[in-house]
């Protein structure tokens, strides 16, 4: 077993994709990237500036996917008292994500607390769990916003 130290706030989700480690942690606007193999060397830390409280992520068809609920950093467990719209973010894996193509989506849905995400065993959708009662399926192929 091999294990190493990320400084800063705990580790809410990670992701592997073509030879890197994603990791998101608790209110931050940052990703962490390392090297996915031999000392796990950190690589540059993607920026997301309008990101508050991720919760977790996802890679789906080549992107990174994460909840948000927007909520002020220090209502991070009781983000269903924010008065922010919430987000699942779409960046690019690709070298460097610049912030025009970071994307905010299903914004439409107001607050609605996006917390973990998985992907439909067929892998054509991704599946959001709220902190409420609610489960969506989700193609973001066909987002609306």
């Amino acid at each position: 077993m091999h294990s190493f130290a990320v400084h800063g706030r705990g580790v809410f989700g990670v992701a592997l994709w073509d030879s890197r480690i994603y990791l998101i942690q608790c209110e931050c606007n940052w990703i962490k990237v390392f090297k996915a193999s031999g000392s796990y060397d950190p690589l540059p830390d993607i920026e997301v500036s309008e990101m508050t409280n991720p919760s977790d992520i996802l890679v789906f068809d080549g992107h990174l996917y994460i909840p948000d609920n927007m909520s002020p950093h220090s209502c991070h467990y009781f983000g269903i008292h924010s008065d922010s719209d919430h987000c699942v973010w779409k960046i690019p894996t690709s070298e460097p994500a610049s912030s025009a193509q970071q994307e905010k989506m299903l914004t439409s849905l107001n607050k609605w607390w996006p917390w973990t995400l998985s992907r439909t065993s067929d892998g054509r959708q991704i599946i959001i769990s709220t902190l409420t009662d609610k489960v969506f399926f989700w193609n973001p192929e066909q987002n609306l916003h």
